[in-house]
Order: structure tokens, then sequence, then C-alpha cells
């Protein structure tokens, strides 16, 4: 299923969590990536701040 690289770009821009299961069953870094990612967003604090960021990024991409 491609290198290694090709995984981990693969997992970074799917855009379903299905895509992202299917990857971590092949690569165990990605299946510990995916795991540590599902436990950060159950945080409620850590979901916030992330909130934050993407707002912050949306603002100051309009503006340049």
């Amino acid at each position: 299923m491609g290198s290694s690289l090709e995984r981990w770009m693969r997992f970074l821009s799917a855009e379903t969590r299905e895509e992202m299961e299917e990857l971590a069953k092949e690569d165990p870094m990605i299946r510990k990536a995916l795991t540590t990612l599902e436990s950060l967003s159950q945080d409620p604090e850590i979901r916030r701040l992330y909130e934050e960021r993407v707002k912050w990024l949306e603002r100051h991409s309009e503006i340049t």
C-alpha cells in the first residue's frame, strides 16, 4: 500500500475517519497517532484551544 511517507500523507489528508482507520490497520505508528488524536479530541480544553487556533488562522489568512 505504498511507502511509509505515502501512508502518512494519506493519513494527514484523510477526509473520513474510515480512511484513517484503514491506514491505522496497516501501520503501527499511524495506529498510535490515531489513538493519540482520539485521546486529545476527548479533552475539552485541548478541543477549545484547537478551535481558537483555527479561528485565529482563518482571521489572519483573510488579511494576507
